[in-house]
């Protein structure tokens, strides 16, 4: 139910008030950790449900925060990566999440196509 709800606010929160704010309010939500303990496996479950009955299922960006928030909720160390590839005469970006260098979900070979960037904008500082 959390993703169901948190995905199509994601994706509103990035258009309305920008992606360091929104993270922010993510990472503040994150820090109250959920009642329920939950797998990767089920959270990534969990993801693909709220993603298909979504009426607005968001784009890479919104998605990949809103399993990052998930995640973190349970006290899972996660990282969200932004990639380019370039060809087919046009630049690409996607972002995902990984776990422990491991990518979540269905983009299990995303690396072979995109090259994340070296430094996070949503790495954790400090």
């Amino acid at each position: 139910m959390q993703a169901l709800l948190v995905l199509p606010f994601t994706h509103l929160g990035l258009r309305l008030i920008g992606v360091q704010w929104w993270y922010a309010l993510l990472r503040y939500g994150a820090s109250f950790r959920a009642r329920s303990v939950a797998s990767l496996a089920q959270i990534e479950r969990t993801m693909a449900r709220a993603i298909g009955a979504s009426l607005h299922p968001g784009n890479c960006l919104s998605r990949s925060l809103t399993l990052w928030w998930l995640l973190q909720r349970q006290g899972i160390a996660a990282e969200i990566q932004i990639g380019v590839r370039t060809g087919e005469q046009r630049f690409q970006a996607h972002a995902w999440v990984e776990v422990q260098g491991t990518p979540c979900g269905k983009v299990s070979d995303v690396r072979q196509y995109y090259t994340a960037f070296a430094h996070s904008p949503f790495a954790q500082r400090g």
